[in-house]
């Protein structure tokens, strides 16, 4: 067709982009070795869920404490789990609060946030989506087998006790963006119908 052709010096961006991949090839390629050099995987199929209730005037989250067989055993964490084949993250977290806990959501959100971490033994950088749960009240719970203990802090104790950064960024955002929003009337992130 006329005008598609590239004119004299140009270079089509199928061109480019395997110039490009060729170039990437020789600069990854190990030398000593001869091989390529090999990259993490990445996983969305997990999630975050901090969990809130408001009891005598107070907010009080939900910790849970790994069971000592399970991995990440003996911390306190808040609901955290898989996405399953075909499940979206939404439904993911009300699932894993079901399962881990036997509550049931009253409101839900998606909070602005990915908690990011890389995991070495899996070698996977992992982007979990991190969702605000509210129940209904601070009750008794029915845990899985996954979890010993569980308890209702406030959130200055609970930012104490969660033991990596981006779980208390998550947590935070929680208090701050959910929260704190709804005791002024207005909550920043948008509530998804559980």
């Amino acid at each position: 067709m006329p005008g598609n052709s590239p004119r004299a010096g140009e270079k089509r961006s199928s061109d480019v982009g395997q110039i490009l991949f060729r170039q990437f090839l020789s600069f990854a390629k190990d030398s000593s070795y001869g091989t390529i050099i090999s990259m993490s995987s990445i996983n969305t199929a997990l999630v975050d869920v901090h969990v809130f209730c408001r009891e005598s005037g107070r907010t009080l989250y939900l910790l849970l404490h790994r069971a000592p067989e399970k991995r990440y055993a003996g911390l306190w964490r808040m609901v955290a789990g898989k996405v399953e084949a075909g499940e979206r993250p939404l439904h993911a977290a009300l699932r894993e609060l079901t399962e881990e806990t036997g509550l049931t959501a009253q409101a839900v959100w998606s909070l602005d946030y990915l908690h990011t971490y890389y995991d070495p033994q899996q070698d996977t950088c992992n982007l979990i989506p991190v969702f605000a749960v509210e129940v209904a009240s601070c009750q008794q719970l029915t845990l899985s087998e996954e979890h010993d203990a569980s308890r209702w802090i406030m959130y200055e104790q609970a930012m104490e006790i969660l033991r990596w950064p981006g779980q208390r960024e998550g947590l935070r955002r929680t208090h701050e963006d959910i929260v704190t929003a709804l005791d002024r009337g207005a909550a920043f992130s948008v509530a998804l119908d559980a």
